[in-house]
């Protein structure tokens, strides 16, 4: 999980690069860096530390289910700061996990053009 401290976060590309690498080449710098194994049940009192560094987004990359602990996590802190992840931000182990503390997390969400599914122009 990215802890960021940005004015604005810029779209996030990472094609065969790690997250963090991504992010250097957009000039941000996460305040504070943490891994957690599959299956968490919980934060532990990480979350109150990264706070002192003025984090105002916490950026996280995992599955359904740690999703959903990182959201319970940041509202039992009552830390108010945008939670943004990947797509599984919408596997139902996260939103069923979460309940309230889902709302207003962003995630990004990728379309792949078919061509079956091509713009029809007429003339």
């Amino acid at each position: 999980m990215f802890y960021l401290r940005a004015s604005g976060l810029p779209v996030v590309t990472a094609i065969a690069v790690s997250l963090g690498d991504a992010l250097t080449a957009r000039l941000l710098k996460p305040v504070h860096v943490a891994r957690f194994p599959p299956g968490m049940k919980a934060l532990g009192e990480e979350p109150k530390m990264v706070g002192a560094t003025g984090a105002n987004r916490a950026l996280s990359y995992a599955v359904g289910p740690e999703n959903a602990v990182i959201a319970r996590a940041l509202q039992s802190l009552r830390w108010k700061v945008q939670h943004v992840g990947a797509w599984t931000l919408s596997f139902p182990f996260s939103i069923d996990g979460a309940m309230e503390a889902a709302e207003g997390t962003l995630m990004a969400q990728t379309f792949m053009a078919e061509p079956g599914n091509a713009r029809v122009t007429f003339a």
